[in-house]
């Protein structure tokens, strides 16, 4: 029963995050169309962020007090109004109020589908449950761009890209319905938003985020950087989706290895592994003089995405109750978003005053830093639990 309900949630999440993916190819373009300018196009574009982020974390503890499902399913029926109310706005302003409002929506899928493949995942694979939940998320992004760009390629009108995505969305909440009724499982009386403070204090979950964190910040590195280094090489935008399919393919395969590896060896050393390979990466894109040896950059990039999630994930997991999993995940879920825009405008400065190869390298700072707190704060082998590195009262007096 609980593999069946597992594998549920992994379909509910790739439903429910293709849509996001989706949209990623043409929603400059389609800013665009409805006269949007450059300004108020980047606006609209991050605004999905600006507020995706902060609901994330205070979201977690609502997810915590009340469960996972009825949160899970407001959050999928608020995506698909969202892309089904796309194909009405006439204005920019319009675009970017219904792209806020999806932020927010699209918080709620995935810190409460994080948390029920924690809670639904074996004692003794939790590393493996989570390798299939990075690997639901990273063919939701690999599917969803590709759906969109076939689609887009055939001269579809867009509108059928918000149709496709919404319809995908009410099947994930009909599936959602056949999960049991999710029991609130924190004990506190109300709704904890210290509980906020507690889970990111635990050092093992520092070491965590900070993974995490990197991954993404070198993401968005590389999504500012990339495309220079292959148009200096008198190659095209293909080039650039190949390289980055690359990668993803490459994310996607070292999942379920990286989840098996942590959960017999530990979290630690797939962790450290997957950081060093992208340190590797980012100095290797500078070096590259042909596409083949781009291509063998992003999949060294890839390796090291596809080690990190699981035993990131499983770090989280092992050092959170079921009553903490949901203000957890949407800690790292924020990171994951926070990351991403953190990297690419700081790539953009970095470039700007000490040119791309320098700034690419001095990324690696990032990924660096990370690997030594996970060298740290993470223990060799089983189990993983860890402290707080700040002990404070609760408010029944007690330590955490």
């Amino acid at each position: 029963m609980r593999n069946k309900l597992l594998f549920l949630v992994l379909g509910i999440t790739f439903l429910g995050l293709i849509d996001t993916m989706m949209l990623v190819p043409i929603m400059r373009l389609y800013a665009d169309g409805l006269g949007a300018t450059a300004t108020v196009a980047g606006l609209i574009i991050g605004i999905y962020s600006i507020t995706n982020t902060p609901a994330n974390v205070f979201l977690g503890p609502i997810v915590d007090k009340v469960g996972r499902k009825v949160p899970l399913l407001i959050g999928l029926v608020g995506d698909a109004s969202c892309m089904f109310l796309y194909s009405l706005c006439t204005t920019p302003m319009q675009l970017m109020l219904l792209r806020g409002l999806h932020g927010l929506s699209g918080a709620v899928l995935g810190l409460a589908t994080a948390s029920l493949v924690a809670d639904y995942s074996p004692p003794g694979g939790k590393g493996r449950g989570m390798s299939f939940y990075s690997i639901a998320m990273g063919m939701a992004s690999f599917i969803g761009m590709m759906a969109c760009g076939i689609v887009m390629g055939k001269g579809q009108d867009v509108n059928f890209v918000f149709y496709a995505g919404g319809a995908m969305l009410i099947i994930a909440v009909g599936l959602t319905l056949f999960l049991p009724k999710a029991e609130a499982k924190s004990k506190s009386a109300g709704i904890n938003f210290r509980m906020i403070g507690i889970v990111s204090r635990k050092k093992a979950n520092i070491a965590s985020y900070s993974a995490v964190f990197s991954q993404w910040f070198v993401m968005g590195i590389i999504t500012v950087l990339l495309p220079i280094y292959v148009v200096n090489l008198g190659m095209t935008a293909f080039h650039v989706s190949m390289v980055m399919a690359a990668a993803s393919a490459a994310c996607i395969i070292f999942n379920y290895p990286a989840g098996v590896m942590a959960d017999r060896i530990g979290r630690k050393i797939p962790a450290i592994a997957g950081l060093a390979f992208l340190i590797v990466a980012i100095n290797l894109y500078p070096l590259a003089t042909n596409f083949r040896q781009l291509i063998e950059a992003g999949v060294i990039q890839g390796m090291g995405m596809g080690l990190i999630l699981p035993s990131a994930l499983a770090i989280l997991t092992d050092n959170t109750r079921k009553g903490e999993r949901g203000t957890a995940m949407g800690i790292f879920h924020a990171l994951v978003t926070l990351g991403v825009a953190a990297g690419a405008p700081i790539a953009g400065v970095l470039a700007q005053w000490f040119g791309n190869d320098f700034s690419m390298r001095l990324s690696t700072v990032v990924p660096l830093a990370a690997l030594f707190t996970v060298m740290i704060f993470v223990k060799t082998g089983l189990p993983q639990k860890e402290t707080t590195i700040f002990h404070y009262p609760t408010s029944q007096g007690r330590e955490h």
